[in-house]
This record gives C-alpha cells, structure tokens and sequence, in this order.
C-alpha cells in the first residue's frame, strides 16, 4: 500500500509501505526497505505521511492505533516524535510536513476508534472530528479543529494559506494563516 512519496533532486524516491516502514527506490530502480516493522509496542505502526527530518532520516505519520508522528532513522530506528498535543493524545496521524519557514503541520484524520466510523458514505452525517497540528517555536498545538477525515494539506506558495483534503466531507477547505 504506497501512500506518500519524497523525491530527491538526485532522483531518489521514498514511498511509506503498510508494515514495511519506507522504501528507498534509486534511480537504477533499486530498492531498500528502512525500517521494516509492522508494530512498535504492540501496535500497529501503518506508515502514511513522509517527510524529511532535519537529521537525514523522516518525520513519519502513523494511521496505526497507536497514531503520533514518530522519527524513522536511515538506520530502520523507529522512536516516538509527537504523541500528544494540547493534553490529547495524536489518533491516527495521517499527513506530516514541513513548510518554508521550518515549521511543522501535520493532520489527524479522526479521533474515532475504530476509524472506520468515520468513513462516512455519500448522505450520511459526516464525523468532524480530525484536528490539524502546528509545530513551530512556539510548541505543538491545534490550529484547526472538527475536520471531517482530514487528509493531506499543504501551503500555497505565499504561505498565506493552509489547503487541507477532508476525505470523506468531500472538499478541500482553505485556513487563512
């Protein structure tokens, strides 16, 4: 299950695996897996958003019960990030990244156990409870709240504002910064 992939300047892509942590593929179309696991204590560890961490490893977000953003290093070491945020603990961490001015964002796609109560289908009552994370020098902290199945986000090119894909509301709403 490829989900998100990092591409290098030198060609080099990493692509989050289910249970098998990141694959590196080389431009000779070699492949390593780093980090090879599919539970950190006891729980299942679903790598999903990737993003390059400041050291040379990655800033992954786990969609595992056990949720959080948890650093992977080149070396396949795997060791917890961020796991809570404003008193609550981070529930399937779905997306992470970094933007131009260093800071961190990453979206929660629910709160619920299991998750998929909120895969809500067409006409029923959406479940709005995914919340967006900021990391800057100021700590971690929510920034956006009752989201439905938050997915990926991004900055437009100002950094002006924030676009983020509610799954299963069917839209991509836009946050002023």
């Amino acid at each position: 299950r490829p989900e998100c992939v990092l591409c290098t300047p030198a060609g080099d892509l990493y692509v989050v695996q289910r249970g098998a942590g990141v694959t590196h593929l080389t431009p000779d179309g070699h492949q390593t897996t780093i980090g090879d696991t599919a539970e950190i204590d006891g729980k299942d560890w679903v790598p999903n958003g990737l993003d390059f961490a400041p050291d040379g490893g990655f800033l992954v977000a786990n969609m595992g019960e056990g949720g959080g953003v948890w650093h992977l290093a080149m070396n396949g070491t795997v060791t917890p990030w961020l796991l809570e945020v404003d008193g609550e603990d981070l529930p399937k961490a779905n997306f992470v990244f970094t933007d131009h001015l260093g800071r961190i964002w990453v979206t929660m796609s629910t709160r619920s156990v299991p998750i998929t109560l909120a895969m809500t289908g067409l006409g029923q009552p959406e479940r709005a409870d995914g919340f967006i994370c900021l990391i800057d020098d100021k700590g971690a902290r929510i920034v956006a709240d009752g989201l439905t199945f938050t997915n990926e986000a991004r900055l437009d090119r100002a950094g002006d504002y924030l676009y983020v894909a509610e799954t299963f509301g069917r839209r991509i709403t836009r946050f002023r910064v």
